[in-house]
């Protein structure tokens, strides 16, 4: 295994978990209105179109990697749509 092959690997076990933390937080608080919705519908059509390019090209890890990311993402943005107008959402620090 080459230097570049873990450095491949480290990246594809991390990177779909980095929006976790932020989806346990806006369901906790049952608030979203400070995330951006630019940059939530851009990871969106990011990591759905790695997806759709790994099922292409049958890179099965890269599209158990994406896929995770990409429905944490896509969760994110559902409840970002939902909330948006919502006046019942409570406001925490």
């Amino acid at each position: 295994m080459q230097p570049l092959d873990l450095i491949g690997y480290l990246s594809g076990i991390i990177l779909p978990f980095v929006a976790v933390p932020q989806l346990i937080r806006v369901l906790k608080l049952k608030h979203a209105g400070s995330l951006s919705l630019t940059t939530y519908f851009m990871l969106f059509v990011g990591q759905g179109s790695q997806v759709i390019y790994a099922i292409h090209i049958h890179a099965w890890p890269v599209l158990m990697s994406g896929g995770f990311g990409f429905c944490v993402n896509t969760t994110l943005l559902i409840i970002m749509l939902r909330w948006r107008n919502a006046e019942h959402q409570p406001r925490h620090s």
